[in-house]
């Protein structure tokens, strides 16, 4: 029943061995426990969506080998740790935004096991500073979303290693300019070729954007580009140039 679970008996879901999928969201749960999951060897996808949830147990998701889907937004969680996915390494889809603004940062390396992951939501938290060390290891991410949180800076090289990355949202933070070493890690100009990237759909929206190198997003293969809401002025036409949108 919505909004009335507070919690799950041990053991109470055991003998359910060839459950592939399990939501408990809307409910009033605070405490994620390991017990809840005892059996459960066979579970692709779990949710656990618009909860109360402040506290996972360390190696909750251990005994999920099969575990692609996990979905923990709208919660109240105040951290990342990576003691939670131990062994998870074939999570693809990790979703821990909305989480009443409470995430502030990520610890490094944090994700770096879950090298099958495609997707990955932060977004509606209080991240501030996006760092590299972040998506340490995430070679096959292809949606990154980091919206509606209050970031002002991105670290060089932030998104160098994202080889697949197709999706980057950044829409609804405090960037004040567009920096190319975001994408490329190195100082790029007009005379420079940086190594090629393909991120076809970029979200910059809703910031307070006064600049972009007309170099930015050179050679990028975009499809889309977003950057309404913003403080430019002028664009400049050299901006386009290798991109197709």
């Amino acid at each position: 029943m919505q909004d009335e679970i507070e919690d799950v008996e041990d053991n109470t879901l055991s003998d359910f061995s060839c459950l592939w999928t399990l939501g408990l969201d809307f409910n009033r749960l605070t405490h994620v426990k390991q017990s809840w999951f005892t059996g459960l060897k066979e579970l692709s996808v779990l949710t656990l969506s618009n909860n109360r949830i402040d506290q996972i147990d360390p190696g909750c998701f251990v005994n999920m080998k099969y575990l692609f889907k996990l979905n923990l937004q709208h919660n109240q969680l105040q951290r990342i740790d990576a003691a939670w996915f131990a062994g998870r390494s074939l999570l693809m889809y990790l979703y821990l935004g909305y989480n009443k603004n409470e995430i502030e940062d990520v610890e490094e390396n944090t994700l770096s096991e879950f090298s099958f992951l495609s997707t990955l939501g932060l977004d509606f938290n209080r991240l501030t500073h996006a760092k590299k060390n972040w998506f340490t290891g995430l070679k096959k991410l292809s949606f990154l979303s980091l919206s509606n949180n209050k970031i002002t800076q991105v670290e060089p090289g932030c998104f160098t290693n994202l080889f697949s990355l197709v999706l980057l949202n950044l829409e609804h933070n405090q960037l004040q300019v567009v920096d190319p070493t975001w994408f490329f890690g190195q100082a790029v100009g007009p005379a420079l070729i940086p190594d090629k990237r393909d991120i076809l759909y970029l979200y910059l929206g809703y910031n307070n954007i006064r600049s972009i190198p007309a170099w930015a997003f050179q050679d990028m293969n975009m499809i889309e580009l977003h950057l309404e809401k913003n403080a430019l002025s002028c664009l400049d036409r050299e901006l386009i140039q290798g991109n197709v949108f």
